[in-house]
This record gives structure tokens, sequence and C-alpha cells, in this order.
């Protein structure tokens, strides 16, 4: 059994033929001429194809089957003019592809939230010391100490200072960035070891066996991922260190840093550490405490540092505090570049959408006679606009899906080329937002870059004038030749 909209136009038709089949046999029944019957019985139906075409619409979306009409037409018509299509595409393509690209860093690094581990990461605060001419510099370790036993606005203070390892054993020797902390730092991160654990105040002391925990990239491949590599021995710039933890992979800290070790191992071995004036790239991370204030914490950081240069005038005279929220701080020299690269490639994808224009409206000049064709025929400024919409917005999609190759291949030269340590910037990828974010572009193209020119020459086409001037061209003998003049059947 076939519901109402399943029925075909084949069904549909022997139907009415086989009404009008018994109209007339019973009219035939009463006494009329078969001839006359089927002609009387055609009568009483009424126009077949009227009832024909009331049932097509009947069972179908109308606008729907205008559109899909319209898709085919301006398929073909694009397929007609491969040149003018292929440089219109390749054009969008280089505009919207290169947004993408770009935009992916740009959300994954600027608008999506840090995720932390640990709830209000906006309460970590940054903290470095400030040179006489105004520019940050790292915290001098006696500074430092006296901060962790001084300071009352930070529940946790924890410093830290980045490194290169040799890291060598029953691989290659490898050249690893590492990170030294107190052994705060992950606590302060609110961070859980992946397997094993993480070092304590008892390792993070001079004298202590030294111990490393291991970043998760670090782990699976240099360890290939195996649970029981605690407890294992690695040599760090020749110095045995015992593995005692490995870090969960989702860690927003930085990708870079591959293994981590407790900062009073090198506090206690560089003679340098115990100067007042050495500054030796450390700085300081601390969580305010409960019911603190930003602005609290750093009256207290200034008049601390206000304090040491009365107390350290050769060391400290003219030494003050900086300090940012961790968020902030880690985006501190990225925002500005990338937004400034965004609208580069905001500009980038005007330019296309001038140049696709300027070809779209030479092409809307060619077609005026098509246009005039259609206005004669009776298609009005809605249909034409319909018809004109349906082939740019084709036009862009296309554009579009070619520009998403190209993204994909431009993000992964982003992430793994770029000579910058930009936060998060391996999370950039193709996600629902990037490719919204060029769907839209690609369809404001659409509109911007063809519907425009070709509306207004469209409007402009006067039928008459287009229809005299062909009429005129065809009088003239096709293009300018002239008749030949027809031999003579007589013989001379």
């Amino acid at each position: 059994m076939r519901w109402w909209w399943q029925r075909k136009d084949e069904d549909f038709a022997r139907e009415i033929q086989s009404h009008l089949e018994l109209e007339a046999d019973r009219l035939v029944s009463d006494g009329v001429p078969p001839a006359k019957a089927r002609v009387t019985a055609q009568r009483r139906f009424g126009n077949v194809a009227t009832h024909k075409e009331r049932f097509y619409e009947s069972r179908r979306i109308l606008w729907w089957d205008q559109i899909r009409q319209d898709v085919r037409y301006a398929a073909r018509s694009l397929l007609k003019t491969p040149g003018f299509t292929g440089v219109a595409v390749l054009t969008l393509a280089l505009g919207i592809g290169a947004n993408m690209a770009v935009f992916s860093v740009v959300h994954a690094v600027l608008l999506n939230a840090f995720v932390y581990p640990v709830e209000e990461p906006d309460r970590v605060l940054f903290v470095a010391e400030r040179s006489p001419q105004g520019g940050q510099m790292g915290v001098s370790y006696p500074t430092f100490r006296d901060w962790v036993e001084q300071l009352e606005s930070f529940e946790v203070v924890s410093g830290y200072r980045d490194t290169t390892y040799t890291l060598t054993g029953n691989h290659e020797p490898l050249r690893v960035r590492a990170r030294q902390t107190s052994f705060t730092y992950f606590g302060l991160h609110g961070i859980q070891p992946l397997h094993g654990r993480l070092y304590v105040a008892a390792d993070d002391r001079f004298g202590a066996a030294r111990v490393a925990v291991l970043n998760h990239q670090l782990w699976q491949e240099r360890f290939g991922g195996r649970p029981d590599v605690m407890g294992e021995t690695v040599l760090l710039n020749d110095n045995t260190h015992t593995v005692i933890g490995v870090l969960p992979p989702d860690i927003d800290l930085t990708q870079e840093v591959l293994v981590y070790t407790p900062l009073e191992s090198w506090a206690g071995t560089d003679n340098n550490t115990r100067h007042r004036g050495n500054h030796s790239a450390l700085y300081v991370l601390g969580r305010l405490g409960p019911g603190v204030t930003f602005e609290q914490a750093r009256a207290e950081l200034t008049a601390t540092a206000a304090r040491f240069e009365a107390e350290y005038p050769d060391t400290n005279t003219g030494v003050g505090v900086i300090v940012h929220r961790l968020p902030e701080w880690r985006l501190r020299n990225y925002r500005t570049i990338l937004w400034v690269l965004q609208a580069a490639v905001v500009i980038l994808w005007l330019i296309a959408c001038t140049n696709v224009a300027n070809l779209m409206l030479a092409r809307a000049v060619i077609r005026r006679r098509q246009y005039a064709i259609s206005a004669a025929l009776g298609a009005g400024p809605l249909r034409t606009l319909r018809q004109l919409l349906v082939e740019n917005l084709l036009l862009s999609l296309t554009a579009a899906g070619v520009g998403l190759i190209l993204a994909l291949g431009a993000v992964q030269i982003l992430r793994t080329m770029t000579p910058f340590d930009i936060p998060r910037l391996a999370q950039a990828q193709l996600n629902w937002p990037v490719v919204a974010f060029g769907s839209g572009l690609a369809i404001l193209a659409g509109l911007v870059a063809g519907l425009l020119p070709g509306m207004r020459v469209a409007r402009q086409v006067d039928v008459t004038s287009v229809l005299n001037e062909d009429g005129a061209t065809a009088r003239g003998g096709g293009g300018g030749r002239r008749p030949r003049p027809a031999r003579s059947r007589h013989p001379r």
C-alpha cells in the first residue's frame, strides 16, 4: 500500500484514464454514441493537464524542486566556463583557507578558556622582578626564599626555571627541555600523576636523591608508555635521576617541557644563587589565599620590594615587581600578534572577494542577452535573484571546500613549524566553530562578490534594446558576410 505522497505520476495518469473510460461506458449504456460519449466524458472531467499539474504540486514541495532545478542549471553554467570557474574558486579558496587556518589558532589559543584541573585559575599569579630600567627579569633566589617565608597574601608560593638536559641511558642521547620546580608547583596547579607520584618536600632539598617526573609525550615516545618505568634511572646531564612519576596527557602547562626535576637540586649546586643580585631566569607562581584580592597581593609585593630596596641597596636599588594573572601572562606576547594576523587574512579575503567581483561583473555583462530573454519570457526580478543567488552560493561553497583542504595543510605547518612556544598551539584544529567561520565567509563572499554585481547588470538590462541589437545583427548577415549571387542557369 502506498501513501498519497508516494503515488507515482504514471499511476495517477492511469486512474484518470480509467475514470474517463468508465464515464464513457456509462454514457454509451444510456444510448449516447461512443465517439460523443468519449468527448462528453472528457468535457465533464475537465482539463487533464491541469489535474496532473495540481497532483504534481500536491505531492511535492514545489520550492524544493525549483531549487534543485536552479542548482542543476548553475552547475551546468559553471562547468561550461571552466576557466572562469577555476580562477574564481581558487581565488576565494585561498582567502577562505587562510582565514580558517589562522582562526583555528586564534580559537585554540585566545577564545578557548584555559583548562586547569583546579578551580579559579585566575587566582594563580605570575610574579617576576622589574629591573631599574623597567624591564622584566628573573627573581633572585634569596628574594624567592624570602617571599616563601614572609608573604601573607598567598597560600602557596612556588618557583620554577626552564633549562635543557641531555637525556641518556639505554637509547640515543636526546636534548630535552626541562623545568626545575618547587615541590608545591604541581599542587598549585591541582595536578595529579597518571602513574607513580610527584616529588614532595623531602625530594626538594639539597642533598636528596635526584628524582624526575616525565611528561606524557616523553613517556610514550622514549619509554614506550610502559607503566613499570617508575623506579628506572636516567641520566640528565650525566647526573643519575630516578623516574618517580608520569603526568597526564591533558595537562595545560606547556607542550615543550618534557622533564620536571626539583628546584633545590639546582639551587644547592649553583653558587650564584646565593647572591641577591643574580637574576637567573627564576620565576614565581603564587595562589592567592582565601578572600585575598589581586590588588591586595600586588600591594604586599610592592611594599616588600620597597623594603628590600632599603635593606639591600647594593643589589635592590630600583628593583620592583611585575604581577600578572597567570592566564593573561601566558598570552602576553601573542594576543596582539594573533589578532593582527587574523585581521591580515581578513584583508586577504576582501581582496579575493574584490577580484572575484570584477570577474563576476564581466561575466554578467556577457550574459545580458540571457537576462533579457528571461525577462521577455516572464521571469521576474525575484526569479533572476534566486538563480544568481544559487549560482554564486554554489561557487563560493565549492571554494570553501577547496579552502578547507588548503587549511588542513596550513594548520599542520603552523603547529609543527612555528618557532614560538605559543600556549595550546598544538590544540589548533579545524573543529566545528572554525568550519562554521569558514562557511560564513564563503556565504558572505557569494553574496558580496557574486550576487551584487550580477543584480546590478540584470537591473540595468533593457529588454527591447538588447533584443533589437540581436535582430540587427541577424539582419546584417551574420557578422558582415555578404550573400553570394546565385549562378545563372542559362548557358552562355
